[in-house]
């Protein structure tokens, strides 16, 4: 098993996590925090890389692509209680991060379509791009497929504006979601209730002194790289104001 995104269920009496290479979700019961146990997986139809819980059900991002240039996925309604998937919805692409809203009403999804780093020494555009989707959420927690939203976020990058590569999304309380597009170096804000970007800007660069730029099995940390692109990952709401932002770099 490996785990990679963890979640709490409202009750805060398991924990929920993605388990990518055995393409399923499992589940430990933290009655007793001091003693946690295993309390069983769902089989999804592909590998899982993100999820959230709402109300009784656990919101999974599933990719399904067969390869790197042609991605798909889905997302995964999981039931808690019978710990099986409910229902699928189709996002049209690979799912990357997701993110509920603090009032339960919506979700937002990061369809990444990631690059493939062994073509073209992982330079983009590689196409198709990505793009961001959000659903509307029910009382119960469970998602309409209908309500559906794409929020088209090309074009806005000077970085390969046809191909973009959403990361991470986070919202804040006026259901605003802020989306990192990491390899294209820029930044989203998109309005939930309206599917509309009502913001974007470049992540910009960064000076970077005493570290290592030699990949020859030596730590040095002698030089320097003057303007590097942040390429922002993860992305958090501190308020409704300001948001921070990690910064792995990646492609440059």
């Amino acid at each position: 098993t490996v785990a990679e995104i963890i979640t709490a269920t409202p009750d805060g009496k398991t924990l929920v996590y993605t388990d990518s290479p055995g393409e399923r979700i499992g589940f430990i019961d933290i009655t007793d925090p001091k003693s946690p146990k295993p309390a069983g997986t769902v089989a999804l139809s592909g590998e899982p890389t993100s999820n959230v819980v709402l109300g009784n059900y656990a919101l999974v991002g599933v990719v399904t692509s067969k390869t790197k240039a042609e991605p798909s996925g889905h997302l995964a309604i999981v039931d808690l209680a019978k710990k099986e998937v409910a229902s699928t919805c189709d996002v049209g692409g690979q799912p990357d991060s997701l993110a509920k809203s603090a009032d339960g009403k919506f979700l937002a999804i990061a369809i990444e379509n990631e690059r493939d780093e062994e073509v073209n020494e992982g330079k983009i555009p590689q196409l198709p791009g990505g793009t961001l989707v959000s659903f509307a959420v029910k009382e119960d927690g469970s998602v309409d497929c209908a309500t559906k939203k794409v929020i088209d976020v090309s074009g806005l990058a000077k970085i390969a504006p046809e191909d973009p590569e959403p990361e991470f999304v986070d919202i804040n309380s006026k259901n605003e979601v802020v989306l990192s597009l990491q390899e294209n170096n820029h930044l989203v804000i998109a309005d939930l209730a309206t599917g509309k970007v009502t913001a974007n800007f470049t992540a910009g660069t960064v000076d970077l002194k005493n570290i290592d730029t030699e990949k020859d099995g030596i730590i040095s940390l002698s030089a320097k790289k003057d303007a590097v692109p942040r390429e922002p990952d993860a992305v958090h709401w501190i308020d409704d104001e300001r948001f921070v932002t990690a910064n792995e770099g990646d492609l440059d």
